[in-house]
C-alpha cells in the first residue's frame, strides 16, 4: 500500500521516516514550502515531491494530511478522492469531520495522532516508538490498518470519542507543551534570580529526569511530593512571598497549582480537610 503526505512539517516528516524504516513505502510529498518537502524527501527513500495535492492522491493509495489544524478541511476539499482511498490526518483536537468531503466521495476516513512533541523532524521519528497514538475511524479495516501500524512503529494505541477528543488533547499537553512551557518558567525564574540560563538548565534538567523515573517506577503507589503534602504551611507562605518580590508573573499559576495539589493530598491520605482548609485559606487570601 503506497502512502503519501500532503504537508511535510516536523508531525508528517517524523512520522514518513518511522513508516518508512518499518517498510511502508511513502511515494509522494506535496507542501507549499518547497524546502520543507525537500528535506521531507531527503529523509524518505523513494519519496518524490509532487506539484498539488491532487498529485499526492493521484499516486497514493493512503494519504496522511499532515498541514497545520487549520487547513486540513480546507486541502481535503480540494482534492478529488478516489472510492476506497484511504484519507487521514494527524490532528489530536479534531476529529474525522474535517474529513467528510473525502468521504462523500467513498473514501476511508480516520485520525491517527501521535500522542507526543515533535520538536524537530530528526527528533520526532525517534521518540515515536514507545508512544501512543490515538486513532478514530468508522471503518473497521482502518482501524485494523492503525492498529497495525502503531505496533510496528513499537507504539500503543487508544480509540477516543469524537466528542472528548479536546479534552484528551489537554490531557496530552499537560504532559508535554506545559512541562516545557513550566520548564522554560523555571528557568526565567533563576535568571532573575542572577543564575544563569546554562546554570538554571544544569539544575532543573535532573529534576525532570528523576520526575519522569517517578512517574514509571511508583506513580501509583506514591502520593505527590512537596510542602503541601506534607502540609508544611511556613513554606508555602515564604514561596508565596519569594514569588511575590522575584517572579510575581508565577503567582497566579503557583496558587492553582498548589490547590490542585491539595486535592491529591487528600486522596492519598497525606494531609487531613482540616489541613487542606488551612492550606486553602492562605493561598486564597493571604496578603502580601
Amino acid at each position: 500500500m503506497k502512502l503519501g503526505f500532503i504537508g511535510a512539517g516536523k508531525v508528517g516528516t517524523g512520522l514518513a521516516t518511522a513508516l518508512s524504516g518499518k517498510n511502508y513505502p511513502v511515494v509522494a510529498v506535496y507542501d507549499t514550502v518547497k524546502q520543507s518537502a525537500e528535506n521531507f524527501v531527503a529523509s524518505v527513500k523513494g519519496c518524490k515531491i509532487m506539484s498539488t495535492p491532487q498529485e499526492v492522491a493521484d499516486n497514493a493509495e493512503f494519504v496522511f494530511i499532515t498541514t497545520p489544524d487549520a487547513y486540513i478541511e480546507q486541502v481535503c476539499s480540494s482534492v478529488k478522492w478516489r472510492p476506497k482511498q484511504y484519507v487521514v490526518h494527524c490532528s489530536g483536537a479534531n476529529t474525522v469531520q474535517l474529513l467528510e468531503s473525502a468521504k462523500k466521495a467513498g473514501a476511508y476516513v480516520g485520525v491517527f495522532h501521535p500522542g507526543l512533541t515533535f520538536a524537530d523532524t530528526k527528533q520526532a521519528a525517534k521518540n515515536i516508538p514507545g508512544s501512543t497514538f490515538d486513532i478514530e475511524s468508522e471503518d473497521e479495516v482502518l482501524l485494523n490498518i492503525f492498529q497495525e501500524m502503531a505496533a510496528s512503529l513499537d507504539s500503543n494505541w487508544i480509540v477516543v470519542k469524537a466528542e472528548e477528543k479536546p479534552v484528551y488533547h489537554v490531557a496530552v499537553e499537560f504532559t508535554s507543551l506545559f512541562v516545557m512551557l513550566l520548564f522554560r518558567m523555571s528557568a526565567d525564574m533563576m535568571q532573575a534570580m542572577g543564575i544563569t540560563e546554562e546554570e538554571a538548565v544544569k539544575a532543573a534538567l535532573p529534576m525532570i529526569r528523576g520526575t519522569a523515573n517517578n512517574i514509571e517506577n511508583n506513580w501509583t503507589s506514591q502520593p505527590l511530593t512537596g510542602p503541601t503534602d506534607r502540609g508544611d504551611i511556613d513554606t508555602i507562605r515564604k514561596h508565596i512571598d519569594g514569588l511575590t518580590k522575584i517572579y510575581p508573573k508565577a503567582l497566579p499559576l503557583y496558587r492553582e497549582l498548589v490547590r490542585q495539589n491539595v486535592d491529591y493530598a487528600i486522596r492519598h491520605k497525606v494531609i487531613d480537610s482540616k489541613k487542606a482548609d488551612e492550606i486553602l485559606s492562605l493561598v486564597n487570601n493571604y496578603k502580601i
